[in-house]
C-alpha cells in the first residue's frame, strides 16, 4: 500500500489547419502576422481571466471568460482548447466546483502547448 503512482498524462494539441490558412490568405504578411499576434494575445488575456475568476471563485465571470477564450481559440483553429473551454463554461454553469477545478488546469496546460504550437516565439 506504499505504492505511489506518478500520473502524467499529455494531452495533444490539435490544430484546424484551415482556419489559421484562412488566417493567411486573407491578409498581407505584416497584416498577417499582426492578426496572429492580436488572437494569441486575446486568447492569453481570456486565460488570464479565468485564471482570476477561477482563483476568486467566480463562477460567472470564469463562465464568461470560457466562452470568450472558446470563440478565440476557434478563430485560431485551437480545436483542442475550445472544446475544453467549452468543457469548463459547463462545468461554471453547473456550479461544479471540483470539476471546475480540474478542467481549469488542463485548460491552462492545453493553451500554453498551443500558443507555442501556433506561435514558437
Amino acid at each position: 500500500m506504499n505504492d505511489i503512482a506518478n500520473l502524467c498524462h499529455k494531452e495533444g494539441v490539435r490544430l484546424d489547419a484551415t482556419r489559421l490558412a484562412a488566417l493567411h490568405r486573407r491578409s498581407a504578411h505584416s497584416d498577417r502576422q499582426r492578426a496572429l499576434e492580436t488572437l494569441i494575445r486575446d486568447l492569453q488575456s481570456w486565460l488570464d481571466a479565468t485564471a482570476s475568476a477561477a482563483h476568486e471563485g467566480d463562477h460567472d465571470g470564469l463562465g464568461h471568460g470560457a466562452v470568450r477564450l472558446a470563440a478565440t481559440a476557434r478563430r485560431l483553429g485551437l480545436t483542442s482548447v475550445a472544446r475544453v473551454a467549452a468543457d469548463l463554461e459547463c462545468c461554471s454553469r453547473r456550479r461544479d466546483a471540483v470539476a471546475m477545478a480540474a478542467v481549469h488546469a488542463r485548460l491552462q496546460r492545453l493553451a500554453t502547448r498551443s500558443i507555442y504550437a501556433v506561435d514558437p516565439q
